[in-house]
């Protein structure tokens, strides 16, 4: 039993020595070290190649402002919470409740200032405040349109890049309620043409104007819900409407003909 024991000892050993001469032998060879240097060597190189490439995406990124959102994992767009509130200071497009020309055709100058006093980070401090910015505005409009009555949206928008230099602006075309609450969610505000008999508000004269502006400045999933500053109403602060109320309500205005234009729907994406 011993015997065997040291047979198997001994032809083990033996073949770890001819491994190891054999590796010996082999390591020594210049060709052998030579094609060793060279993986090694390729392998750096790939890998710079990688991480530069890498950084150079990243720099282009950050060159060109885009910004990539974190994805939903089920739809792969920017994730929405359920419910969003921005705190817009609030004026009605008449402050001192003088619905007379030019306050009953001032809700577009009156959306459009609650909108950019919110990224300015201003406020009102006083109804004749509120009335002085109304009217400079209209004055504006007048020298740079020739009227001020029912502006379209991309005039609002106008108004907000050159009058108020907002940079931030942008006109979004047929958009839908989820495009709404994204804007919202990505600390946006949204201004809504629309057309105002359809919106049904009971603070309305009447069965409301052929054509209105309002702000949105909040929304809730859970009550199907968007939270306006509407200007055409002293109750207008955080008045809320349905999704379905505001969707169906968005019309730009048609000079041509003078009337609101349902197919033409647009919305003024107002962003901090």
């Amino acid at each position: 039993m011993v015997k065997n024991y040291s047979s198997v000892f001994f032809l083990t050993l033996a073949f770890v020595a001819v491994i190891a001469s054999a590796y010996f032998v082999v390591s020594k060879n210049p060709l052998f070290i030579r094609n060793l240097k060279e993986t090694s060597q390729q392998e750096n190189i790939n890998q710079v190649q990688s991480d530069t490439a890498n950084q150079s995406e990243e720099q282009n990124k950050e060159v060109l402002g885009i910004k990539e959102a974190a994805p939903d994992p089920e739809d792969g767009k920017p994730d929405i919470p359920n419910s969003i509130l921005h705190e817009v200071p609030f004026t009605s497009q008449a402050p001192h409740a003088n619905w007379d020309e030019p306050y009953q055709n001032l809700c577009e100058e009156a959306a459009a200032l609650m909108a950019a006093f919110w990224v300015k980070g201003e406020e009102f401090i006083s109804k004749t405040h509120q009335d002085l910015e109304l009217l400079k505005i209209k004055q504006w409009e007048e020298e740079t349109f020739g009227d001020y009555i029912d502006t379209t949206a991309e005039e609002t928008a106008q108004i907000l890049t050159d009058y108020f230099n907002i940079p931030k602006v942008e006109v979004l075309s047929d958009p839908q309620i989820s495009d709404l609450q994204a804007v919202l969610a990505q600390d946006g505000v949204v201004v809504v043409p629309t057309a105002g008999k359809l919106l049904e508000n009971p603070h309305f004269r009447g069965d409301g104007p052929l054509y209105h502006m309002l702000v949105i400045i909040g929304y809730d999933k859970q009550t199907n819900t968007f939270i306006t500053n509407d200007p055409g109403t002293k109750f207008g602060k955080n008045y809320t409407y349905s999704t379905e109320n505001i969707d169906k309500s968005i019309a730009n205005w048609y000079n041509p003909t003078r009337t609101v234009n349902p197919s033409d729907r647009k919305v003024i994406a107002v962003y901090k």
